[in-house]
């Protein structure tokens, strides 16, 4: 049983990028037109835009310039999504960032 003096301690998740990989939030994109057709995702583009939050250790500046706070462009379906705090992200390779725009 803890002691009255002993306080709770609140942990957050945090997710760290290891190596060369990049955590990046994808931008929502629309899959139906202003008229309300449903565009098949074979017909979507076949890159997206995405923030970078955070890069790995792997990564150095004479390597890639990649920085946290970037907009890049990347393959779509590249990397392995996951959710955090009500939001998809996703952690791929720093060699799948295509280019900083």
């Amino acid at each position: 049983m803890p002691k009255k003096t002993e306080k709770k301690l609140y942990y957050q998740r945090y997710y760290y990028p290891l190596g060369n990989k990049i955590m990046i939030n994808p931008e929502k994109e629309s899959h139906r037109t202003k008229g309300g057709v449903i565009i098949p995702d074979a017909a979507l583009p076949p890159l997206q835009r995405a923030l970078v939050i955070k890069v790995g250790d792997g990564i150095h500046k004479d390597d890639m310039p990649v920085k946290a706070g970037d907009m890049i462009l990347f393959p779509r379906g590249s990397g392995q999504p996951f959710e955090f705090q009500e939001a998809i992200y996703r952690m791929i390779k720093g060699s799948d960032a295509i280019a900083i725009i």
